[in-house]
């Protein structure tokens, strides 16, 4: 209790809803220190009984809470009102991501340039035609090797696009929206989501519970009152985006052979796979690269003309 104001000026500060002073940390504990029906009646016991006797700091302050009408409904729609920013933040940044994620795996060419090599490869081992393999192939070519060299395939693949598109570029680089949904769980935004419909519909229930013991002319009510109109309107607008985005995520599987209907893969699982894919390439190149160097110097190194003694 150190941290929240005096009794005697909690109930103004929790009616005027009064962030200065009050703080979300504050909010959830005021919430806890609210009487049950048992407490009260055991508070008021004690006045009754002992009239000239001043309650202790704590019970004085939870009789302060209990005598504030409509106290937990005011804590919820104040609760609410500080989170929800960072709630619907959490929501648009994550379709945001996942709409520019769905762009840059159909557009990026150094993707579809690999990809198109581990299918001609695949083919040509297997003796056989397909037009195309299970994305969760490739968390798995790294740990394939050449039978002669012992190189992975991973070596191989990234052998043949420094030879023929030396000025390719860099994977990892262009697919960050993609390592950003594969670190973010699909269902936990979905959680969000419905957690904010969740809490908008019952702070409309707290704000009519507060309607019945105070004027609609209020300040703070109408402040309530304008906040769950534009927090409404709001959430519809994300449920319109979730949906469109959705659509285009499942068209994305489509694009890269998976049916959403019968094999739905959620965006983090799809994506990390190929976001591990990308480091594990990156890494590949750069020792490729590394050895081309290496050998660069050794030829440079064996036309530089010897000196001779007379």
């Amino acid at each position: 209790m150190a941290k929240l104001p005096a009794s005697r000026h909690i109930k103004q500060a929790i009616l005027n809803m009064d962030n200065a002073h009050i703080t979300r940390e504050s909010i959830a504990a005021l919430a806890k220190l609210i009487p049950s029906d048992e407490e009260k009646s055991q508070i008021m016991e004690a006045k009754l009984a002992n009239p000239d006797i001043p309650l202790g700091k704590e019970e004085e302050y939870v009789h302060t809470l209990s005598i504030i009408p409509d106290i937990r409904s005011r804590l919820n729609i104040w609760a609410f009102m500080v989170d929800f920013g960072a709630m619907e933040d959490e929501v648009a940044d994550y379709l945001m991501d996942l709409k520019e994620c769905c762009r840059e795996l159909q557009t990026c060419k150094t993707l579809h340039l690999i990809m198109s090599y581990l299918l001609e490869i695949g083919n040509f081992l297997r003796q056989e035609h397909s037009d195309g393999f299970d994305v969760n192939f490739l968390s798995k070519v790294a740990d394939i090797k050449d039978t002669v060299k012992k190189q992975t395939l991973i070596h191989h693949i990234a052998t043949m696009m420094n030879e023929k598109f030396p000025e390719q570029g860099d994977l990892h680089r262009e697919i960050g929206h993609t390592h950003r949904i594969g670190r973010v769980s699909f269902d936990e935004v979905i959680v969000t989501m419905d957690k904010m419909d969740e809490l908008c519909d019952k702070s409309w229930e707290d704000l009519r519970n507060i309607s019945k013991h105070t004027s609609s002319t209020n300040e703070v009510m109408k402040k309530q009152h304008a906040f769950l109109n534009s927090v409404s309107e709001r959430i519809n607008i994300l449920k319109v985006v979730i949906r469109r985005v959705k659509t285009r995520y499942n068209s994305l599987l489509l694009y890269f052979g998976i049916d959403p209907v019968k094999h739905f893969i959620p965006p983090d699982e799809f994506c990390r796979v190929i976001s591990e894919f990308a480091l594990e390439y990156r890494t590949a190149i750069e020792a490729v690269v590394l050895e081309q160097e290496k050998k660069r110097k050794m030829r440079k190194k064996k036309k530089v003309p010897t000196a001779t003694l007379r």
